[in-house]
């Protein structure tokens, strides 16, 4: 069994613990294509969570997701943010990703849509039914630096402008409304994950997924 392995399922059975406390347990989901266990990321190295959807501080003003203390992916996309991981560390030492999502109930992914259906703001959410939240292939998420504050992207998480959208990026550094150093963060960012096997939504600077939209729909299962 490799390191890698052994961490993920360190990582999966950490909470299973007796003296662990109940608001802590992570959410298992069983996979019926496959059978296998999504894996817990909140207690990945080098990860601080900050779930906007189980609280207020989102687009939508409400709590969405009841579950505030994990965060969980599908093994495939585990493994492959544990990747992204141990290269931040050895890149940037001290540095953290702050993760906002991960694995999305596909109830939560109905409301959200509904928020902004029928409006110009429509086409940043995912129609539920396509959702790669759901299927916990999908990861938003951005960069802590060593003294603990969040790096400049130049706008925040669900940030429903062209200035959030990774195709514009070039365009507003010419115009100055993205800074020379705000570029630069999100391409570590997007190094970063790209290395780790991970490619980008290009309408979200924070979004990553581990496999095309089209092998998961194809082979696996939404869940809520």
């Amino acid at each position: 069994m490799t390191f890698k392995m052994c961490i993920i399922l360190s990582a999966f059975f950490f909470y299973t613990l007796a003296d662990a406390p109940v608001h802590a347990q992570p959410p298992v989901h069983s996979l019926s294509s496959s059978h296998e266990d999504f894996v817990d990321i909140a207690v990945y190295p080098h990860v601080k969570l900050d779930k906007r959807y189980a609280t207020t501080n989102n687009f939508c003003n409400e709590i969405l997701d009841t579950d505030a203390y994990s965060c969980s992916l599908h093994p495939i996309a585990a493994e492959k943010f544990l990747n992204a991981c141990e290269i931040l560390a050895k890149e940037k030492p001290g540095w953290k990703f702050v993760v906002y999502d991960a694995f999305r109930p596909l109830s939560v992914q109905k409301k959200l849509y509904q928020h902004v259906k029928g409006t110009p703001q429509a086409h940043y959410i995912a129609y539920p039914s396509y959702g790669i939240h759901c299927y916990g292939f999908a990861i938003d998420l951005s960069l802590i630096d060593s003294e603990e504050k969040k790096v400049d992207m130049g706008t925040d998480f669900d940030n429903f402008t062209k200035l959030a959208e990774p195709k514009y990026e070039r365009k507003f550094l010419r115009s100055g409304e993205l800074t020379q150093e705000q570029y630069a963060n999100r391409l570590l960012l997007r190094s970063i994950m790209k290395r780790a096997g991970f490619h980008q939504l290009q309408r979200e600077w924070w979004h990553y997924e581990a496999l095309p939209e089209h092998v998961v729909r194809a082979k696996y299962k939404q869940l809520d």
